[in-house]
């Protein structure tokens, strides 16, 4: 069976398959952030510090309504800037999105560069809570 055929039926049906939850890391030598949102729940770790705060409907909504026009199997394809990082100018940043069966996960960019394709999600990621906001 043809590679692009397998990518096109894995896509499909990730498209039919609800999303659990998004992740988003920034990680450096001696600090460390991550963000983990489902439906009900955003979890939030600096530095080992762990908030478990309420995910708003809106938030949920805003998130999974950005996802409807990005192919999640190209999310690990999608071109990313990572310059900054190789020499500490900028965090290593991680961005992936699960689904029941899937998980898909960028290549690693330098924090204060998403890719083009995800930068909106990203940025209601970061902004979906004040406690967020004030950390990330």
């Amino acid at each position: 069976m043809n590679l692009n055929i397998i990518l096109l039926i894995i896509n499909l049906l990730a498209a039919g398959e609800p999303i659990k939850s998004f992740e988003l890391s920034h990680v450096t030598r001696g600090n460390q952030k991550y963000i983990t949102i489902t439906k009900n729940i955003t979890i939030l770790n600096v530095n080992g510090e762990i908030d478990t705060l309420k995910t708003s409907p809106k938030t949920w909504k805003s998130l999974t309504a950005l996802c409807k026009n990005i192919n999640f199997t190209n999310v690990p394809k999608i071109k990313v800037n990572n310059k900054k990082q190789r020499n500490d100018g900028a965090m290593i940043a991680n961005f992936t999105i699960n689904t029941k069966s899937h998980s898909y996960k960028t290549n690693s960019f330098d924090h204060d560069s998403p890719p083009v394709q995800l930068k909106s999600l990203i940025s209601t990621m970061v902004k979906c809570n004040e406690k967020v906001v004030s950390k990330f």
